[in-house]
């Protein structure tokens, strides 16, 4: 292979440390590959490498493509064969794959089980809502003032994901502790210096947009038909926005930003000369314009807060940061225990555990002598923790890093691109290491190129936008072509007039946008494409094209649009993996089979292979009776004696079928088994992209299997298993196998096609609002600038936003803007041959927008606006098409559906859309606590509002729902009759007996109150309890009741119950504190009252008395 002379420096250089700054397209895995080779080739052993990627997938396909080279090495030089069969064993992982296997090999340095399991997310996160519970019960119990502090004005619940979100942002760091301490002890920058520079750069920022702005209304009012008026009061703006951009600092910034006072337009006299459009338009543009300046002033003057004020709040939220800080650390505390109890860990703890091998001087000594050679994929995306990891295992000069910082797009899984950017600067002055840069591109067109320079020379300008896109970072031609270069296409979408575009008024926004990208594809196909890896010309075929999206939320509609123009289609994935077509229809079925009242499932199930109904059918059953569930429909519509009830009672044979196997298969074999009978698993082979929805069916075999395996229980927790994860806004990874030669148009985001490239690449959403403004809530976190929380003011009763808040705001907003322009270049780089941007504008003043953009120099706000001046500016090389309306290809009629069926049946349409009113009881059996049959029937008790100090365990909370109470299975243990008839010393005695051994024998796993438990048994209800010749403790129950016109099954737990005079005495304990007695049997006698009824029924005896025992308070209340 033909070498650049870049390359070959890449793979020769020696001695030193080395960052290869590579380009999209420009070969850098070969790079990497050969360099790897070459070092062979000079004596190294494979064995001696340590080659980390960032995706199981790459990991993979590094393997391969070393197992390919040493191949054919071998077969030319036999010295070459000892090196291939080291190649399965040869450290080619994952970073996480990497910290495990260390961890396993140093357990003792690294303080963790070496038969350790690493935890999935929705486990992880439910240890950690457990380990919440534990911390915030620790933390008020201690109590403190800066506790109070923090509990004014905020709810247990805020608080506790005030907690949460501090503990794992400080999971970000190499030092978690080191940084709560810094970021939540005394004010870690006592003059805030760091805070106010950060304010003054991004209102710095703004007054730079402000500066675009007037200059260009400037410009207008030099137009001979301009209002020329305007402009003295346009150039005292701009002299005043020009000095506040001069002042030296935060100071003199605000202070000449506070009396900033615009001057108004001088009157345009009236003209003799004729009225003119023209005339009118650019006075009213430069009204806008100077509108929208003046905005920007006055924001950037709301951010500059008073110093002195904004200091006095920072040392006011001090406490309520400390009590924080002691929440995260105890929660960190007690989710070390539990999983400690479970020998598992999470992805974070295998980084920051190998870290902790690693300042063992003994191990970073080994793993710098065993691995010679260290190199690092995707240098660009890796994290501060990582970074001290690689940096531990890497011998000074044998560390060799490779990635193209202008693709670092996963700030969000806590890549720092910061950290490559410095060792760029470094190494480019030649300290510490030497630079690289690959510029050549053998992937694009000259046109594609030709348009990311354009672009990113515009928004990539150095300074606030982190990266200088100077002549290093240009792309350059590299690959080779036959036949003119296509243009590149931009379609913009005007927002169609209400009044006149009444054609379109059926379509929402992305389903024009997706109207447009069908029209475009079907164009292109068949057109004749120059597959430069072949050498060949052949026609573009569906699996060249893929339409790329910045978020999921328009592929629906893209999905739809293009699946009613005929185009296969496969998105990739629309939802997450349970929002996958097949797997959803999969999760209905097995709903159905837990329970038959989940209407809707029921009928995606019927109309699905399982039950091979068509929409007319349904419609049928629906009519035969239009009022009550459909379920109920269907039971009347299979008495009838013909086809249709014939297929409904098979359909009813194979869930009675299904649900008895339910119970005695093991669950991933189960799913399996239904996926396959009910021709739900062939189905899925069918559709486009047949092959890798099968494999997303597999997965949630496997997913079941290791959820039964986990976590134990059978399909209805798997079920609520899944409804949970949905719930948070989780996902499980789809499944990978989508093969090359599969006929679909892919849709996915921008993210999933990093490291990808495509013939035909069709960018949609591109007019969306970038991400980089608006608010995150009332945590911010930074790991330069600490923590930020709004300071709750008592002597006022307010909220205010605080100088760190705000501070780190800025910082977060600028460097999710900068990102958003670096997902842009990923996005315009995965083109081959074609690129088609679509794109919708909403503001009249677009074309203003673009030109401003693209001559004054405002920051776009949108992918539209930083791609439309750099389009424009390509003249014929790119073609610009403005949508005022859809054509007629676009908006042709929608194949006939099951609604357009019966347009005209209201009563039916209407029955088809009832819902089943009681959703949430359909799990199977139907059952319900009995707290939770309580809410059901009265409602959500109102909480009371939040004292200083409140306790945060509570009837109902976690806690006590998942854990229990010490006190509860302390007096549940105890040995009755071993108590009876002592009294005074020598019944404390026997307690602290029955405890020492019940803890020694860990049937209690924590100290209890012995006082409590002795002052109960001294008590009259305790001493009738002694004296009682049956008593049942935490006697569980099942009992079937009706509850809104539903049979439910309810069950609960008696805590004590006891048999006087041949009647039951009904005892619930409870530990809630004593201020109002008569609220606390009012809140729960309609819990007690299950109890009781409950009892009676199910042991025939009557019970004459019930009472709540106030344990703390030594109370016994009547009930």
């Amino acid at each position: 292979m033909k070498w650049t002379d870049d390359q070959r420096t890449a793979i020769l250089s020696r001695g030193q440390d080395l960052l290869l700054s590579a380009a999209a397209g420009s070969g850098k895995t070969t790079v990497l590959v050969e360099r790897v080779l070459a070092l062979i080739e000079e004596g190294a052993d494979i064995e001696q490498f340590l080659i980390v990627t960032f995706s199981r997938a790459a990991a993979a396909d590094m393997r391969r493509k070393l197992t390919e080279e040493l191949t054919a090495r071998a077969e030319e030089d036999p010295g070459f064969a000892p090196q291939l069969e080291k190649v399965e064993r040869a450290a080619v992982s994952t970073i996480h794959s990497f910290c495990a296997d260390l961890l396993r090999e140093h357990f003792e340095s690294a303080g963790v089980d070496p038969l350790f399991r690493v935890l999935d997310d929705p486990e992880h996160k439910q240890l950690e809502a457990q380990a919440l519970a534990e911390a915030m019960e620790r933390v008020y119990a201690e109590g403190g003032e800066d506790l109070d502090a923090l509990l004014y004005g905020r709810t247990a619940k805020a608080v506790g994901t005030l907690a949460s979100d501090l503990y794992r942002f400080s999971l970000e760091n190499p030092d978690p502790e080191g940084w709560l301490s810094s970021a939540c002890g005394e004010m870690p920058l006592s003059d805030g210096a760091d805070w106010f520079d950060e304010l003054a750069r991004a209102a710095r920022a703004l007054l730079r947009d402000a500066r675009a702005l007037t200059s260009y209304a400037l410009s207008l009012t030099a137009d001979p038909e301009g209002p020329a008026p305007y402009a003295a009061a346009l150039y005292a703006d701009l002299e005043a926005v020009e000095v506040m951009l001069s002042t030296p600092g935060y100071p003199e910034l605000a202070g000449e930003a506070a009396r900033f006072k615009p001057k108004a337009f001088s009157q345009i006299r009236s003209s003799k000369e004729a009225p003119s459009e023209r005339r009118d338009a650019l006075k009213a543009q430069v009204k806008a314009l100077r509108d929208a300046a003046k905005k920007l002033i006055s924001d950037a003057r709301d951010m500059l807060m008073p110093p002195e004020d904004a200091l006095q709040d920072m040392r006011a939220l001090a406490p309520a940061l400390s009590a924080l800080g002691r929440i995260a650390t105890a929660l960190g505390e007690e989710l070390d225990a539990l999983k400690a109890e479970k020998s598992a860990l999470s992805y974070s703890d295998l980084e920051h555990r190998a870290l902790k091998a690693l300042r063992d001087d003994r191990v970073a000594v080994s793993l710098r002598a065993r691995y010679q050679h260290v190199f690092v994929d995707e240098y660009q995306d890796v994290s501060d923790v990582q970074e001290a990891i690689l940096r531990a295992v890497s011998a000074p000069g044998r560390l060799f890093m490779v990635g193209d910082v202008k693709q670092s797009i996963y700030r969000f899984r806590q890549a720092d691109p910061t950290l490559f950017l410095e060792k760029y600067h470094r190494f480019g002055q030649g300290r510490d290491g030497l630079l690289v840069a690959l510029k050549q591109n053998f992937r694009s067109r000259d046109t594609v190129l030709d348009l990311v320079n354009r672009v990113f020379e515009r928004v990539m300008t150095g300074g606030d936008a982190e990266i200088e896109y100077d002549d290093a970072a240009r792309l350059r031609p590299g690959a080779s072509f036959e036949g003119g270069d296509p243009p590149v296409t931009l379609h913009i979408l005007e927002k169609p007039d209400a009044e006149t575009d009444t054609s379109e008024a059926e379509f929402t926004g992305g389903e024009r946008e997706g109207a447009v990208i069908a029209s475009s594809i079907r164009r292109l196909m068949g057109t004749l494409y120059f597959d430069a890896r072949k050498g060949v010309w052949r026609p573009l075929e569906y699996r060249d094209f893929v339409v790329l999206v910045r978020t999921r939320a328009p592929i629906p509609a893209i999905e739809a649009m293009l699946n009613r123009a005929g185009i296969p289609v496969y998105a990739d994935v629309s939802g997450g993996y349970f929002g996958a077509l097949e797997v959803t229809l999969a999760i209905s079925l097995l709903r159905v089979i837990d329970n038959r009242r989940r209407d809707l499932e029921l009928m995606a199930a019927l109309r699905a292979p399982s039950g091979g109904l068509t929409t007319s059918d349904l419609a049928e059953i629906r009519s035969g009776r239009p009022k009550g569930s459909f379920r109920d429909a269907m039971l009347a519509r299979m008495q009838a004696p013909d086809a249709l009830s014939e297929r409904l009672r098979a359909f009813e044979e194979k869930l009675d079928r299904w649900r008895a196997l339910s119970r005695v298969l093991p669950l991933g074999r189960f799913v399996d088994l239904v996926l396959r009978e009910s021709g739900a698993y062939a189905y899925a082979g069918g559709m486009p992209g047949g092959a890798m929805r099968q494999a997303n069916l597999d997965l949630l075999c496997d997913y079941a299997s290791r959820y039964e395996a986990s976590q134990g229980g059978a399909l209805n927790g798997f079920l609520s298993y899944v409804r949970e994860i949905k719930k948070g806004g989780d996902d499980m990874g789809a499944a990978h196998s989508l093969g090359e030669e599969d006929q679909v148009v892919r849709v996915m985001t921008i993210h999933k096609s990093k490291g990808l490239e495509f013939p035909v690449v069709v960018a949609a959403e591109m007019g969306r609002r970038l991400n980089g403004s608006g608010r995150r809530g009332e945590f911010l976190a930074h790991r330069a600038l600490g923590a930020g929380l709004r300071v709750n003011d008592e002597v006022l009763g307010s909220s205010r936003e605080t100088l760190a808040q705000a501070a780190i705001e800025a910082r977060l907003s600028r460097e999710d803007y900068n990102e958003e322009m670096r997902i842009l270049y990923v996005l315009l780089t995965r083109a081959i041959d074609r690129l088609v941007l679509v794109g919708r504008v909403a503001r009249k003043d677009a074309r203003a927008r673009f030109a401003l953009c693209g001559e004054a120099g405002l920051r776009p706000m949108n992918y539209l606006e930083a791609a439309e001046p750099a389009a424009r500016s390509m003249g014929d090389a790119c073609e610009i098409v403005w949508h005022s309306a859809l054509g007629a290809e676009e908006t042709a009629e929608a194949p006939e559906t099951m609604e357009t069926q019966h347009a005209d049946d209201t009563a039916l349409r209407n029955a088809m859309l009832w819902r089943y009113p009681y959703e949430e009881r359909v799990m199977l059996p139907l059952k319900l606590t009995v707290s939770g049959l309580v809410r059901e029937e009265i409602g959500p008790r109102a909480l009371p509002p939040m004292g200083k100090r409140p306790l945060f365990m509570t009837e109902g909370g976690p806690k006590a729902a998942e854990y229990g109470t010490l006190t509860h299975n302390a007096l549940m243990a105890a040995d009755l009759p071993a108590l009876r008839g002592l009294t005074g010393p020598a019944l404390r005695g026997e307690l602290d007996r029955q405890l020492t051994s019940l803890k020694a024998s860990g049937r209690l796993y924590g100290d209890v109150e012995p006082d409590l438990i002795a002052r109960f048994f001294e008590s009259e209800t305790g001493v009738r309890l002694l004296a009682s010749p049956r008593a049942e403790r935490e006697w569980p129950f099942n009992l079937r009741v009706d509850s809104k016109g539903e049979r439910l099954l309810v069950q609960g737990v008696i805590d004590c119950c006891f048999l006087e005079n041949g009647e039951w005495v009904l005892l619930d304990y409870k530990t809630d504190r004593a201020e109002d007695p008569a609220a606390l049997v009012q809140r729960y006698r309609p819990q007690i009252d299950w109890y009781a009824k409950a009892l009676a029924e199910i042991t025939g005896i009557p019970v004459r008395e019930r009472r709540i025992c106030l344990l703390r308070a030594g109370l016994a209340l009547p009930v």
